[in-house]
């Protein structure tokens, strides 16, 4: 296995700074955010990253994890709210996002949303591929 940035973290290896912990997962914040305040949520047991590829457990654990810590982040940073995202694609090592919401367009701005809107044919195509009604 090549060497893993979150195994190092939860090893001690490199410092974080640690938000909360339970025996499955660690948040920590992130070094590298989108939106000051960002919070990592990793997995305490290297496994699979990516939503589709993960256990399904895993997937629980994160979530789950995430909901209980949301509350205290909202409060401690006058926040909005807190939204989730799992992740998988920078880092090999399961793991989730929470992004801090002050404001809605504050959260639209740093994160770049709305995209731009698609076409309804597009659209349409893409839907009867995931369907498998199409190829």
């Amino acid at each position: 296995m090549e060497k893993c940035i979150f195994c190092e973290i939860l090893e001690g290896k490199i410092p974080s700074f640690k938000i909360a912990e339970d025996q499955r997962c660690l948040a920590i914040l992130d070094k590298y955010p989108c939106i000051k305040g960002q919070v990592l949520v990793i997995s305490k047991k290297h496994h699979p990253p990516g939503f589709s590829q993960m256990g399904e457990q895993v997937a629980v654990d994160l979530v789950s994890f995430a909901k209980k810590i949301s509350g205290k982040i909202c409060q401690a940073l006058n926040l909005l709210e807190v939204t989730f995202a799992i992740e998988g694609l920078d880092v090999k090592h399961a793991h989730g996002k929470m992004f801090p919401v002050k404001s809605r367009e504050e959260y639209v701005r740093e994160i770049k949303l709305p995209g731009q809107p698609a076409e309804d044919k597009e659209l349409e195509a893409i839907a009867y591929k995931i369907r498998g009604e199409g190829s």
